[in-house]
């Protein structure tokens, strides 16, 4: 449950960052007043007035998980993916990072001409980890169309001691630059651009083949 709702907070980020507690607190306040007045009414049937006093506290219960959510735990991944969103259409700021175990330096405008997959992964992460083969297998099956670049802020000893035990695709790497997102811990975060190097959409948490297959379809022919 709590999955789904990261994934939800996560594809409307703009908006929460924008708006969240402007709409969610008023609402969750409206709801306590409508409950108030609910109890009190005499003149509605017993088992009619617990039905719908249970459905306000089930909304309610939902308002304030989604209030204390996006306000403490998921209010760094919300700030970053809001930047991410508000630039959809433009581009992703550019910055560098290196390719291991060569450990040559690269910036994602030498990937331009290609549809580019950029995924933020971690080696705590478990769904990071669980996504790789997934990723291998969608840079074999567009090879020379797309690239996949997994990208990771950690020590590259660390990358490599992990990688070296997966199925994991080739363009491994880290980097120590990037402050546009700040992601923190919230992995993993997959980024599309098209050709031209521009944002077309993203995606926080596991994605399978298929999925990464819809996304990168949608600009092979732009």
């Amino acid at each position: 449950m709590i999955e789904v709702v990261a994934q939800f907070i996560s594809k409307n980020a703009a908006f929460f960052d924008a708006y969240g507690n402007l709409v969610l607190i008023p609402s969750l306040v409206l709801l306590f007043f409508a409950d108030y007045f609910l109890r009190k009414k005499s003149r509605i049937k017993s088992y009619k007035k617990w039905a719908f006093r249970t459905l306000i506290f089930i909304v309610n219960l939902f308002l304030g998980s989604l209030i204390y959510m996006i306000n403490f735990p998921l209010k760094p991944m919300i700030q970053s993916l809001a930047k991410v969103q508000r630039n959809i259409g433009g581009h992703l700021e550019d910055f560098n990072f290196t390719t291991l175990p060569g450990k040559q330096q690269h910036s994602l405008a030498d990937y331009k001409g290609k549809v580019l997959v950029v995924n933020f992964w971690a080696t705590f992460c478990g769904p990071c980890l669980a996504e790789f083969p997934e990723l291998k297998k969608l840079e074999e099956a567009y090879s020379g169309r797309i690239e996949v670049i997994v990208l990771s802020d950690e020590d590259p000893n660390r990358i490599l001691q992990v990688v070296q035990k997966l199925d994991a695709p080739s363009g491994i790497g880290y980097y120590t630059s990037e402050k546009w997102m700040d992601l923190e811990s919230f992995r993993p975060v997959t980024i599309i651009l098209d050709k031209k190097g521009i944002i077309r959409e993203y995606k926080f948490g596991r994605n399978s083949f298929d999925e990464f297959k819809k996304m990168v379809n949608r600009y092979l022919l732009n």
